[in-house]
């Protein structure tokens, strides 16, 4: 795997997670997608889709998403999902683990948010139990979904790229803030094709994941304007 413990948020909106999870699905900053905080969705400039998005049309590859947060889903574009699902954590999941199983489609994003709800209630550090607990919780569930990838039909003849990150960190029992604590993000690809390496602090953002995971699937970052690189 291919991995930081501090990689950076988007830099130029705050860290809310309107604008965080629109640059982790379009690969741009704030500047370009234009959308500056939670609920602010109607600006959004279409002219840099998501990772998704693309897939769907240019690859014609399936995508699916399972989202906690649903606001998410005024972010993707009207047509980029073949198939959306929502619910608790542990609902949404178990939704995702269904769609791997199933073998029907190529692109999965999926959206777990008790981490967040638990900063919110106790406090966004290691030593707050509470903020311990729903990481674990949220860890178990990606260990199921990793085992519903290696049971799907075909697993045998697929390569996968598996991402791992979060919208934002937190300082006290908020987010929001232009400063480490909240800037702050851990980032992981892993796969078959992903060389084993440790990204210097702040090397990584979340405006790399999407032309990460399109050149993964064949089609060119080049060729599209992102503010990250693969």
């Amino acid at each position: 795997a291919a991995q930081s413990d501090a990689a950076h948020t988007m830099l130029e909106a705050s860290t809310m997670s309107g604008p965080g999870w629109t640059s982790i699905l379009t690969g741009v900053d704030a500047s370009k997608h234009n959308v500056w905080s939670n609920g602010a969705y109607e600006g959004r400039d279409t002219a840099y889709p998501s990772f998704s998005w693309r897939a769907k049309h240019l690859l014609g590859l399936s995508t699916v998403a399972s989202i906690q947060w649903t606001d998410i889903y005024d972010i993707y574009e009207d047509d980029a999902l073949d198939v959306a699902y929502s619910g608790n954590m542990e609902e949404v999941a178990d939704q995702m683990s269904g769609a791997l199983r199933s073998g029907l489609h190529d692109v999965h994003f999926v959206h777990l948010d008790d981490v967040d709800g638990a900063g919110h209630g106790h406090g966004f550090y290691a030593s707050v139990p509470e903020y311990v607990e729903a990481v674990h919780r949220a860890d178990a569930l990606i260990g199921e979904l990793l085992d519903a990838v290696l049971h799907r039909p075909n697993i045998a003849d697929e390569e996968w790229l598996i991402v791992v990150t979060s919208d934002h960190g937190g300082q006290g029992t908020s987010h929001g803030c232009m400063e480490p604590d909240c800037q702050t993000i851990p980032l992981i690809f892993a796969g078959a094709s992903i060389s084993a390496e440790t990204f210097g602090d702040g090397a990584s953002s979340h405006m790399d994941i999407a032309p990460t995971v399109l050149d993964f699937l064949g089609l060119n970052p080049d060729e599209h304007v992102y503010d990250g690189v693969s």
